[in-house]
Order: C-alpha cells, then structure tokens, then sequence
C-alpha cells in the first residue's frame, strides 16, 4: 500500500514520448504528488528522440545505463515503485544488460505496459517482486483508471502490487473455455513475450496463467504468434490462457475473432477474455507474478 511521502521513480526504457506523451506525464505527476507522493524523474524523459537521432532507432542513453539506472532504482528501498512511461520497441535492449540476481533483490515493484511487459517478466524470471501491467500515464489522463488505482493504493488494506480483491488488478472474465482461472500470472503483450523466448528472461510457465495482449498486429500475426507458442509446447504447461484486448483485430473483425482463434489454436487450456487489459485508456493493471484464482461461479 502506498502512504503519502513514498518515493515513485519515473523512467523511459522504451521508445520516445512526444509531445502528448510528456503532456501525460505532467498530468500523471501532477496525480501522484496531489496524494502525498514524492516523484523524481529518472533517465531520458523526453520529446520524441527516434526521428532525430543516427539510427533513427537509437536511445539518447545507452541500453546499459537505462538497465543500470532501472536496476538501482528497483534495488533502492527508499523508492517504493518504479513506473516506466514509455512504450514501443526499444526496452529489449535494455535486457542484454540485466543482472538477475540483483533483479531478485527488487525492493519497490515495477509499472508499464506495451514493450515493457519483457522487463516485467524479466524481473519475475529472476526472482524479484510483481510488477503491474498498465500504462502509468492512464494515472493522469484517464478519470476511471485514476479513480482505481487511487482506491488500490489508498483506500484499503491491500498492499500494492497484489491488492486483492480490487477492481483495479482483478479484471472481469469471460470463460472461452473452461470453468476456472488459477495460477500466477505471467505474459502481456504479445509480440513482447515473443522476443523472450530463448532467453533467460521467458518467465515459468508450470502451472501459471499466461495473459496474451495485442495492439498493432494484424489477425494473421496474431495467429502465427500462438501457433508458435503451441509448438513450444506453452498451453500444455500452463493452467490457463487469459486473452486481453487486440486492438487493431477487435476494430477490424470484431471482439470475437481472437476468441474463436484461440478456441482452435489452443488444444487443452482453459480460455478465458478480458476488456480490462490492453492498451485502451480504460484499461486496469494486470500484476505480472501475483497469484489468480478466478471460477465461473465467483463471477455471479
């Protein structure tokens, strides 16, 4: 649970705000320093850099200084949480330059979404703490989610990251298959968690729940993605699937499509959907590492 005068670290592992982005940003700090919190700003919060740097891929910092930076910041026990604000494609660099064991010995936990879900699972390969999957910057510009988080973090006995029993880390299902969800959840985004495999960084699957989420990829990347993941041997070894929102596939064929897919690509799991997790401005946190334990009665 967090308590007024807690230390929250922004960082950027990942691509280039923009403009809109280092809006949200003032917005999500002016959010947390209104309940009390202490916000420090870490490496590379900054204007859209992709377009003006030689490789227009490149990061302004280096992928070891962001790890290194990342790593102190979760080892510091005056930091109660780290909330990277930045999304895309450039956070799997910073992985090269992970140390697991002092990943293991993270203090404070770790917030973000998209390209991040690889150092989320990162950190729960190594042994460290939960990590929440979310845009931080929905703290700022999205009244509902704002509203949650501050009823997480605030209003009850919970501890954060696991606040059981809120709406704001137990998200609302729909059973594909299956009667019940029950594990540790593990996954994110999907093309994320596709760069993980050979790693060290690919989380345990024995037993967990692995959440599957999508923006931009097209209804046939996403099928080739769980076909890969079905010849690896994952829903086999997993207690169940929990599928999020698939932005671009929902817009063009409709909710159902990715359902229906995995109903056919999936062989023996439980399936189950949820609204509440992915990249729209209404999504909820969804605690990478935390226990899950839902049934289709405990839905009614």
């Amino acid at each position: 649970m967090l308590t007024p005068g807690d230390r929250i670290e922004l960082v950027a592992n990942s691509d280039g705000l923009g403009e809109r982005g280092l809006a949200e940003v003032s917005a999500l700090r002016v959010t947390l320093e209104a309940r009390g919190l202490h916000v420090t700003q870490g490496l590379a919060i900054d204007r859209s850099y992709g377009e003006s740097l030689t490789p227009p891929t490149a990061h302004p910092v280096p992928d070891d200084a962001r790890a290194e930076h990342l790593m102190a910041s979760l080892e510091d026990p005056e930091i109660a949480a780290v909330f990277d604000v930045s999304g895309g494609s450039l956070a799997t660099g910073v992985l090269s330059y992970l140390d697991p064991e002092r990943l293991a010995r993270t203090q404070g936990y770790f917030m973000g979404f998209s390209n991040l879900t690889t150092i989320a699972n990162a950190i729960y390969a190594s042994g460290g703490g939960p990590s929440l999957l979310l845009n931080p910057r929905l703290l700022g510009s999205s009244p509902s989610v704002r509203d949650a988080f501050t009823t997480a973090c605030f209003g009850g006995s919970s501890e954060l990251p696991a606040a059981r029993g809120s709406a704001f880390v137990t998200p609302e299902v729909t059973f594909v298959r299956g009667t019940a969800l029950r594990g540790t959840v593990v996954g994110g985004n999907l093309t994320a968690i596709l760069t993980l495999v050979g790693t060290p960084w690919f989380p345990p699957l024995e037993g967990s729940i692995l959440a599957i989420e999508a923006m931009s990829p097209s209804y046939t990347a996403i099928a080739v993605g769980l076909h890969q993941l079905r010849q690896m041997g994952v829903f086999e070894r997993v207690s169940g699937v929990l599928l999020g929102q698939f932005t671009a596939v929902d817009r063009e064929h409709g909710p159902d499509a990715v359902p229906q897919l995995a109903r056919e690509i999936i062989p023996v799991a439980p399936v189950a959907t949820t609204r509440h997790f992915g990249h729209s401005s209404d999504s909820l946190a969804l605690a990478i590492g935390e226990k899950l334990d839902m049934n289709l009665c405990s839905l009614y």
